[in-house]
């Protein structure tokens, strides 16, 4: 299996809900990192099951670095080039990257905020 980081920043209370949240596992295939970097892409995906938002991304060192959130209702994400969005069971998500063409925060290359709900 491929190197895999938790990119969890953990702002308090935002993952959680009255029965605790969901704990979610993911493993990599070999070389997943490396193809991520070639196609300069991040995987973004929901999972209405577990409430989850997922980024699949990597770090500079090319291992996998997978961020969630839990998102209430969330059934479904949609990219548009500059951002996505996400629906859940009463409303829209706008998520857009706050980082200018070029720019970086650390290893990220794109940091996605909502923007709209």
């Amino acid at each position: 299996m491929a190197n895999l980081r938790d990119a969890q920043a953990g702002a308090a209370g935002d993952d959680g809900d009255r029965q605790g949240p969901a704990r979610l596992s993911f493993q990599a295939s070999e070389g997943f990192g490396e193809w991520l970097a070639r196609q300069q892409v991040e995987l973004v995906f929901s999972s209405k099951q577990v409430h989850k938002l997922v980024v699949c991304g990597r770090d500079d060192d090319k291992a996998v670095v997978v961020f969630e959130r839990t998102i209430p209702g969330i059934s479904g994400v949609g990219s548009d080039g500059r951002g996505f969005w996400a629906g859940t069971l009463y409303q829209l998500w706008r998520f857009e990257n706050a980082l200018e063409q070029g720019q970086a925060s650390g290893p990220f290359d794109a940091i996605y905020l909502p923007q709209m709900a």
